[in-house]
């Protein structure tokens, strides 16, 4: 059948059919594209929402501070590092190597590179993690925990 149109024609409306196939498949990899976006968000707030719940009251990091800048930690533990942001109140104490003392308070100043703690966190409802409780454990030394 195409034999008996003229070749520029022919070239033509094959340059037609192959633009027609190129616009099909860009739109619908870009519609595919936003469902699969819209699936990620979904469930990035369905997760945020659960972890903000009054059933976790408390969620907890734990590791060796790598290094502290500002109110930033940089927390690292078996292979794995995080940058958790301290709250401006978040109180900071150090548990005691006596077992009939009570933990003890201190300035958040005074946390150093390569001390082991925990952090309770705060999941904000944009997702951002805060810590608010920051507690160093002192007996704890680097054994490759």
């Amino acid at each position: 059948m195409l034999k008996n149109f003229p070749k520029p024609l022919t070239a033509a409306l094959c340059f037609l059919i192959g633009l027609c196939l190129l616009f099909l498949g860009v739109f619908s990899g870009i519609y595919a594209g936003k469902e699969v976006n819209r699936v990620q968000v979904e469930k990035s707030e369905a997760l945020i929402k659960a972890l903000r719940s009054n059933l976790l009251p408390n969620l907890s990091a734990f590791g060796q501070i790598k290094e502290v800048v500002n109110r930033k930690i940089v927390l690292n533990y078996a292979g794995d590092t995080m940058e958790i942001i301290a709250t401006n109140d978040a109180s900071v104490s150090i548990l005691s190597t006596a077992s009939d003392q009570m933990p003890r308070s201190i300035q958040f100043t005074s946390l150093r590179a390569g001390d082991y703690v925990t952090l309770s966190l705060v999941i904000e409802e944009n997702g951002d993690i805060f810590a608010d409780k920051i507690t160093v454990m002192p007996f704890i030394k680097n054994q490759n925990i």
